[in-house]
């Protein structure tokens, strides 16, 4: 087998030795990658150290994960005092942090999440002050998503329509309740699972509560401006 060796300046060599079934290429030493704690026995060029990235993604492989949260104040609060109407939670109050959609006539409650591999899942993972009120029912949650942010239209459950608690199991019953909702949904529910699957760029996410026994008044995220409460969101992309 053929080596080339190299002696160092002062003292010392290293051996460029190609394995004994070599497959024709040629090494750019422009591209050489050089650490201290590379062995000398392996050379990593740029080219290939790109491909080898991009290429070995793992089942169970969190690819990217984000951060999100509303805000306090007005731009975070929600009161419904009406029963069984589905509505979107605010989440544009001050200090908010996470990207949100920028399409047309889409307000701040929609999280923005780029997907960068073209076979992992999503898990959307919710932490929602919310207050019941009188407690006769109790509170619901769902998740709504989309692959088409520039779509408004487009939007729909992740998982069953009236959320993973029904419209009622989320949080309440049994007197006045206060605490947080706490779930993560999965695009793998979704109908449209296989699409989610295979979808690389943006994604939108957004939450409806529902308030089941008009007994009740809801009170989600901000309470008001002595009370001040902010909701908390985690968007993790696994590789499948």
């Amino acid at each position: 087998m053929s080596k080339l060796r190299i002696y160092g300046d002062n003292s010392g060599y290293m051996d460029i030795q190609p394995p004994a079934t070599a497959d024709n290429s040629t090494v750019d030493l422009s591209e050489v990658i050089t650490t201290s704690n590379l062995s000398t026995n392996n050379i990593i060029t740029t080219s290939n150290l790109e491909t080898n990235i991009s290429s070995t993604y793992n089942s169970g492989r969190i690819n990217k994960k984000a951060y999100y949260n509303s805000g306090y104040g007005s731009g975070a609060r929600l009161t419904i005092t009406s029963a069984n109407n589905w509505t979107a939670l605010n989440l544009g109050g001050t200090g908010l942090i996470g990207n949100r959609v920028s399409a047309a006539g889409t307000p701040n409650n929609v999280l923005s999440f780029t997907k960068v591999s073209n076979n992992s899942h999503l898990l959307i993972s919710v932490n929602i002050p919310a207050y019941v009120q009188v407690g006769a029912g109790g509170v619901g949650i769902r998740c709504m998503g989309t692959l088409n942010t520039s779509d408004n239209n487009s939007y729909a459950t992740l998982d069953l329509t009236d959320g993973p608690a029904n419209g009622w199991g989320a949080l309440g019953y049994g007197g006045s309740t206060s605490g947080i909702i706490n779930y993560t949904f999965s695009t793998q529910t979704s109908s449209i699972a296989s699409s989610y699957l295979t979808h690389t760029g943006e994604t939108g996410f957004y939450f409806d509560v529902l308030v089941f026994n008009a007994n009740d008044t809801g009170y989600f995220i901000d309470y008001d401006n002595t009370y001040a409460k902010m909701a908390s969101f985690v968007i993790e992309e696994i590789e499948q």
